[in-house]
């Protein structure tokens, strides 16, 4: 059942930052948070946060779509 709610919990917050075209700012090369949450009208660190999921990669403060970036 808890695999179940991750899940879930895991949908939504995909859906979330889809919805709010965070990724899209991506496509031009990796960005800070702060930059893309700015861009999308986002809450920083709730972005930030959701990064940490495993939606964004991130090395020094910086977020790219890309695992190597």
């Amino acid at each position: 059942m808890l695999d179940f709610q991750n899940g879930l919990r895991l949908a939504h917050l995909l859906y979330v930052v889809a919805e709010l075209g965070a990724v899209d700012q991506l496509l031009g090369g990796p960005l800070p948070v702060e930059e893309i949450a700015k861009r999308v009208d986002a809450h920083p660190p709730s972005l930030k946060s959701s990064s940490r999921r495993g939606q964004f990669y991130t090395k020094r403060r910086v977020f790219s779509g890309e695992p190597d970036a």
